[in-house]
């Protein structure tokens, strides 16, 4: 892993943009075809943008989502004992690695789709609409990991950026998302057939009705996500989300695929060794004898592992060991763990470059629609139900047996299980949740919830940027406390062991070169303090049902 960041990175950035918008000198001359603004002045951004909300460039993609998004909720954890064993693992938090995922969205995303925006016209709705759900999409894994952010007013102003709320931020989110649906409603209505998107995308083959369902979607998980600190708005936009359409099983996986670049999950896990299976994935897809687990990753191949004995059984009948990493702990060196379990045979070298970077699953919007109902809105169907269609689809996305779907749902003595570390048997840890499986009526909401999240974190790997974020909102599922706490040790810091990392602190180029806007953005903190124990907007430290 490179630690250091190049500047040439970004200046790469500003090039694409600069190549891809020096033809539009003429632009008031061109031809009238509707097409052409498109064709020539903004098609080639979208590529730009796309491959931002995730990077496909494995360095960048592991300071941007897999050293904290995957790492905070639980999914993965690295052998390597970076710094000296004191980095985001510990909550030492690195400035390198915790500025990359704003940077590389505000170059990536946010300058491109200002550009998109400003040479678009009434000629051209589509675009405008895929722009702004792409903005949304991934722009609200910026705010959700910071807090306030420059949105509504980026690029008005040459040398500054101001700084809105999170709850400004969320308007903006749903204001876009309206008007893309509006716009490509119109679309698909005067000319169902219209594709000139597809040469740009990377996501949906320019299919405007699978990227009307996913601004929909988009404004639905935006709207559970602010359920528990603004009620009445969210259960006004999940309906009108669900209402006008959202994704569904049929439409499968929407991820960026570039087939001539490898995901870069492939290099972080099967060539760097750089991520593991992590304790809590171990804890909880071990203990509920989750099919899924031998998908995800692979057995360990670690001596001192085996030894333990197995812990899960194979769908070949094989008896095996599965073997994670527990978060913060003293690694003190990468080679003592390094044969623990990896991840599996989409990120491996056969398949590297047919595994899209995840941005949204299936089986993710009919957990969003079982909150929604068990929380009392209109979502075309019970908690119930759509708890359990979560779960099928899910199984179904990974290629489960049917005839396992149904022994599955109906466990309900299954529990996560207790972690062993094979190297320091200090690092040992009980279950931090009894959860099961099987869905009870007669359990309180609460403990609904924590059965639908649960599997909606099992459901939406490797998206640990979403998983972190729901995390921090429901506090499910339940995760081990960290070993080592070094937080208090950092100026940014103040991490609580209990509950955990909440946010990252603010770029610290953004501290110096936008002072103003920044400490004007600490007052819109709920603690008014920039470290990464200060609660988001939206993350109020309890789950609301009506």
């Amino acid at each position: 892993m490179k630690t250091k960041l190049s500047k040439n990175i970004y200046t790469l950035f500003f090039v694409l943009v600069f190549l891809s918008t020096s033809c539009t000198n003429d632009f008031e001359e061109m031809n009238k075809d509707p097409y052409k603004v498109e064709d020539i002045s903004t098609g080639p951004l979208f590529g730009t943008v796309q491959k931002s909300i995730k990077q496909e460039l494995h360095y960048m993609y592991q300071i941007q989502q897999n050293l904290n998004g995957d790492l905070y909720c639980g999914y993965m954890t690295s052998p390597n004992p970076y710094e000296n064993d004191h980095n985001n693992s510990t909550y030492s938090l690195m400035d390198g690695w915790n500025e990359t995922p704003y940077k590389y969205r505000m170059t990536g995303i946010m300058k491109p789709i200002s550009q998109i925006l400003k040479l678009s016209d009434e000629r051209s709705k589509d675009f405008i609409a895929i722009a702004k759900i792409l903005r949304v999409l991934g722009m609200h894994e910026v705010t959700d990991s910071y807090g306030p952010i420059p949105y509504s007013s980026y690029g008005v102003y040459d040398t500054y950026a101001p700084y809105d709320s999170q709850k400004e931020v969320y308007d903006s989110f749903f204001k876009d998302l309206a008007e893309a649906d509006k716009f490509l409603k119109e679309v698909i209505a005067k000319n169902p057939a219209k594709s000139a998107f597809k040469k740009y995308d990377y996501m949906l083959g320019g299919d405007y009705s699978k990227w009307r369902r996913l601004g929909n979607s988009l404004r639905l998980r935006l709207a559970i996500r602010i359920s528990n600190v603004d009620y009445a708005r969210a259960k006004m936009e999940a309906e009108k989300a669900v209402a006008n359409g959202v994704l569904n099983e049929t439409d499968g996986v929407v991820g960026m695929l570039d087939v001539t670049s490898s995901n870069p999950l492939y290099t972080i896990s099967n060539v760097w060794h750089d991520a593991k299976l992590g304790a809590n994935m171990e804890s909880i897809l071990v203990g509920l004898k989750d099919p899924r687990l031998e998908k995800y990753f692979t057995p360990t191949e670690d001596a001192k592992a085996k030894a333990l004995g197995t812990n899960y059984t194979l769908s070949t009948g094989e008896a095996v060991r599965f073997q994670g990493i527990r978060n913060g702990v003293r690694l003190v060196n990468k080679g003592l763990r390094t044969g623990f379990s990896t991840l599996g045979k989409p990120w491996q070298e056969s398949q590297e470059k047919m595994t899209p970077i995840y941005f949204i699953v299936p089986a993710e919007i009919y957990f969003l629609r079982a909150e929604g109902a068990l929380k009392g809105f209109n979502m075309n169907g019970t908690a119930e139900a759509l708890y359990k269609e979560g779960v099928e689809v899910s199984m179904k996305q990974w290629g489960v047996e049917i005839s396992k779907v149904g022994t599955y749902l109906n466990d309900e003595t299954s529990h996560p299980s207790d972690y062993v570390d094979p190297i320091n048997q200090e690092n040992n840890i009980v279950a931090a949740s009894h959860v099961s499986i099987k869905w009870d009526e007669s359990l309180s909401k609460e403990e609904k919830l924590e059965k639908i999240i649960t599997q909606k974190w099992i459901a939406n790997f490797p998206n640990g940027q979403e998983s972190w974020s729901e995390f921090r909102r429901t506090g499910y599922p339940k995760l081990h406390v960290i070993k080592t706490n070094d937080s208090y040790a950092i100026e940014n810091g103040q991490v609580d062991s209990k509950i955990k990392i909440r946010r990252l602190p603010f770029p610290k180029g953004e501290v110096k070169d936008n002072i103003a806007e920044v400490k004007k953005a600490y007052q819109y903190l709920s603690s008014g303090k920039d470290n990464a124990g200060t609660r988001l907007w939206w993350d109020t430290g309890s789950n609301k049902f009506n």
